[in-house]
């Protein structure tokens, strides 16, 4: 009869100690999984429904995000490429050079800004199929043309960039009957209070939205002062779903 082998008691301790440590690190990688997960699911949820560029179906904390994002690139587009005659000051009360031009922004982040590339010829085909076709369509649609097509006047008037007091009076109408936003202060201090309920740890993610006042908060992606608005029905539920989900304890008790 063969003798089985002595069983070598540190050995068997030390793959134990392995196993465990091994185990926790996986458990580790998940829940960092996890939290990136419900991360991307949260901004996604606080993206406006059609995009953040379609203006139909942006609320008015959005709609004064991307005209202040815009505003900046109009005046420098319209001073580099020598267009103030053709966009007018008054440029962003006109819907349909407002959706031109959001497009065409849109499309010069696409070609210089947001994905390094190698030599191509996307540069020229920016110009060739996006830029001046627009500048063509602003001007022959005469959106906000002055000449009549027929009489050449030349740039004697060298016109402004945005009208500064005018843009200001109309962001301000776009926020009236609105709740103003909060700053982090405010937020963070209503968090430690317990009269705020943070959907990630706030420790980790300092601009996490919260449960607060009866309304999902958060910052918007392209917000000009970084301050939490209360969020639209459609975005505050997907909201809730996700904390649901990261608090099931909750929802049993």
């Amino acid at each position: 009869m063969t003798t089985p082998p002595a069983i070598d008691a540190a050995e068997v301790k030390r793959i134990a100690v392995e196993l465990v440590a091994n185990t926790h690190e996986a458990l580790g990688r998940l829940e960092s999984v996890e939290q990136s997960l419900n991360e991307i699911d949260a901004m996604l949820a606080e993206r406006p429904a059609g995009g953040s560029w379609c203006w139909r179906y942006l609320d008015a904390y959005e709609r004064v995000a991307l005209f202040t994002e815009l505003r900046e690139w109009v005046d420098w587009m319209s001073d580099r490429y020598d267009v103030r005659s053709i966009i007018r000051p008054c440029w962003f009360h006109h819907g349909p050079v407002v959706e031109e031009l959001t497009g065409l922004y849109v499309a010069w982040r696409a070609t210089f800004v947001e994905v390094p590339r190698a030599y191509s010829d996307v540069v020229v085909a920016f110009h060739d199929r996006w830029f001046w076709p627009v500048m063509r369509r602003v001007r022959e649609w005469q959106w906000m043309a002055n000449c009549n097509g027929v009489t050449h006047k030349d740039r004697s008037i060298d016109m402004p960039a945005t009208n500064g007091d005018d843009f200001t009076r109309h962001l301000h109408e776009a926020m009236e009957g609105i709740t103003p936003g909060e700053d982090a202060n405010a937020v963070h201090a209503a968090i430690e209070a317990g009269e705020a309920t943070p959907l990630r740890n706030p420790a980790k993610d300092p601009t996490t939205p919260v449960f607060w006042r009866g309304a999902w908060w958060a910052v918007l992606a392209n917000s000009p002062d970084g301050l939490w608005v209360p969020r639209p029905q459609r975005v505050a539920a997907k909201l809730q779903e996700l904390y649901d989900e990261a608090h099931p304890q909750e929802q049993s008790s």
